[in-house]
């Protein structure tokens, strides 16, 4: 597996977009122009991720030592169920060495349409190191929960990557869970 960064000239640019727009659902998604932006700013590292030369997902981190922010993480649908994540997850944890690797993802709620869907995602991050911090995070209306990949989770090392991104009207509350 091998990844590269996604620049507004790369080369399989329809496939990262068709797979942001499946992935993730319009309230969540960031558009790639702002994508792009964000990594031309050096703000995220907007990674491509392949097989060969199969497109086999990508990922945005937010990286400040010590902390890397997992932000948005995809594989493409065809290829999901074939352990790609947990390699992808593994290149992250080396490109990222010695950063607690922290991502956000909905919490579990049994009156949520898509509950059953989000306990087999976080599922898929416990068997794959992560753990949960017993905090969450709430921006835009939704509620999520953080997981940490790494070393011990700092709330405040943590925040100083959170507070470098300028998105309108993105002003998240943390808040405690009792999620372990």
């Amino acid at each position: 597996m091998r990844t590269e960064n996604i620049t507004a000239d790369f080369v399989d640019m329809h496939k990262f977009e068709k797979l942001n727009t499946e992935a993730f659902p319009k309230q969540e998604r960031v558009p790639v122009k702002n994508f792009l932006k964000m990594a031309e700013d050096r703000l995220i590292d907007l990674i491509a991720v392949y097989d060969g030369k199969v497109f086999v997902g990508f990922c945005a981190v937010m990286a400040d030592a010590p902390t890397a922010y997992l932000c948005y993480f995809a594989v493409e649908k065809s290829l999901r169920r074939r352990g790609y994540g947990g390699k992808i997850l593994k290149l992250l944890r080396e490109k990222y060495a010695g950063c607690q690797m922290v991502l956000d993802l909905e919490l579990i709620d049994e009156s949520a349409p898509n509950n059953e869907q989000r306990i087999t995602r976080r599922d898929f991050y416990l068997r794959n190191g992560f753990y949960p911090t017993g905090y969450g995070m709430a921006y835009f209306g939704m509620e999520f929960e953080l997981l940490c990949g790494g070393p011990e989770f700092d709330m405040g090392d943590f925040m100083r990557v959170i507070d470098k991104l300028k998105a309108k009207n993105f002003r998240p509350r943390v808040f405690e869970t009792d999620l372990y």
